[in-house]
């Protein structure tokens, strides 16, 4: 068994010389083989060798045995030894997850405190083996995993303070049961192996011996399946990425366009949307397939339909793109702001530009009046500079952001246009509708920062004075 490892965390490159292993000992028949093989491996290869046991104040004084047993084993063997305590109940009744998770949750936290206080290139090393890999799948399998998760466990994984090696994934829980036998070494029984309450027990103790009546080689030919699907998996992540780069673009919301999706394979499609998910809320628990078929389902959809996910992200359809959008607790309505009748009569009298900023955004705009020395045919057609009629507008109105019954002036005729009609006519996405500014008295529109103005206000050839108006929108112009 001890030659199959090394063979095999050789060919992984998993252990090297001048590492320190950090090997999670729970006193149980894997964890003991795999700390006396790696204690003879120290022949082989000079690595420091180093053990941790979490008791997780579960089973009593069992587990205080468990606990005795393995600080037995460590000072017999001359293996330097961290003991951690916690309380998985606790913090399961706390947190409200089950004993299984809690339990998991606690002890990675301390494999990770001691890997950090440790230093360097540390590797923890885990004693799970080919049947507890079979495990695994049988029971991503049931759950509706993707490939990722038939992948089954990792041979090594990078962690934040340590990389994670399984060393004994290629032996078989009888060739580990049979190392211990041929070196006379003991091992403790965790009296919950046998509880059928725990899913993994019951695929242990039903499934995978119904399995081997099938195939005697069952729990092999699972692990070498997850093997090929490790290989598919790795082509798919980097046929995703190349994808997603095309697809998605980051701003102040993720944008990703419908039209190159569409044209993606089923499965590259399937994972650009889950990576984009990923990218915007920074997580990837609880992020599950349902989540990515809403996602895909907006595809067949108009305009403005919405789902929502997780961790308060939204996904719009915005014409060509999906737009993808973490939903503030605080309102997007920003505050209103006056300019009056006697403010533009004192511009136009002290030839003044009053400046004043819009919201938090370090937006500004600029209002000053000066006399009418322009021909209509000569005013440029800028998205954020207008000059309007004075003599029009003089009476004062109002910046704030849409209403509903808000509306434009077309044309002389005095025909109007709602503004939402506006909004769809110009595919104006549906959150940048509710940011934009504009100038309005009552509910006609004067301005639509950025867009059209109204017919009544434009400038003619009676027109005496003119109010010039200038939007800054902070870094750059518009929104």
């Amino acid at each position: 068994m001890v030659q199959k490892m090394w063979e095999y965390v050789c060919k992984n490159q998993m252990i090297c010389s001048g590492d320190t292993v950090l090997m999670g000992c729970s006193g149980g028949a894997d964890s003991v083989a795999l700390l006396l093989a790696l204690k003879e491996l120290q022949e082989k290869c000079d690595f420091s060798l180093q053990a941790i046991h979490v008791e997780h104040g579960i089973r009593g004084e069992e587990s205080k045995e468990d606990q005795r047993f393995v600080e037995a084993l460590c000072k017999k063997w001359d293996i330097p030894l961290r003991v951690v305590c916690v309380e998985a109940k606790k913090y399961a009744d706390d947190c409200h997850v089950g004993l299984e998770e809690a339990a998991r949750v606690l002890r990675y936290e301390a494999f990770s405190k001691e890997a950090e206080r440790l230093g360097g290139n540390v590797k923890l090393a885990l004693a799970h083996h080919m049947e507890d890999n079979a495990e695994t799948i049988l029971f991503q399998l049931a759950r509706g995993s993707g490939i990722a998760g038939l992948c089954g466990m990792p041979m090594v994984r990078r962690e934040e303070h340590y990389t994670l090696i399984r060393p004994l994934l290629s032996n078989t829980r009888e060739e580990i049961e049979d190392y211990l036998a041929d070196r006379n070494q003991a091992f403790c029984v965790d009296s919950t192996n046998s509880d059928e309450g725990y899913s993994r027990n019951r695929i242990r103790r039903q499934i995978l011996p119904q399995l081997a009546l099938v195939n005697g080689k069952a729990v092999l030919h699972m692990n070498q399946s997850a093997m090929q699907l490790c290989q598919i998996n790795d082509f798919l992540e980097k046929e995703t990425e190349r994808a997603y780069r095309l697809c998605f673009e980051k701003k102040e919301c993720g944008y990703l366009d419908i039209p190159a999706l569409s044209k993606l394979h089923p499965a590259i499609r399937t994972g650009v949307v889950r990576r984009c998910i990923f990218e915007m809320t920074g997580k990837r628990k609880d992020i599950n397939a349902i989540h990515v078929q809403e996602v895909l389902s907006l595809l067949e959809k108009q305009t403005g339909s919405r789902v929502n996910l997780p961790y308060r992200l939204q996904v719009t359809v915005t014409y060509d793109k999906l737009c993808f959008e973490t939903i503030n607790e605080k309102s997007d309505q920003r505050e209103a702001y006056a300019i009056d009748e006697a403010l533009l009569l004192e511009l136009k009298e002290s030839g003044r530009t009053f400046v004043f900023g819009l919201g938090e955004q370090k937006e500004t705009l600029s209002i000053r009046v000066e006399a009418c020395n322009i021909a209509p045919e000569e005013i440029e057609k800028k998205a954020y500079t207008k000059i309007l009629d004075y003599d029009k507008i003089r009476e004062g109105f109002v910046i704030r952001n849409r209403r509903s019954g808000d509306y434009f002036i077309m044309n002389e005729n005095g025909n109007r246009k709602k503004l939402a009609s506006f909004f769809i006519d110009e595919k104006i996405p549906a959150r940048e509708r509710e940011r934009m500014y504009l100038l309005a008295k009552g509910s006609e529109v004067i301005w639509l920062i950025g867009g059209r103005i109204s017919e009544n206000y434009k400038v003619t050839a009676n027109t005496k004075y003119i109010l010039i108006i200038e939007y800054h929108g902070g870094a750059k112009d518009g929104l």
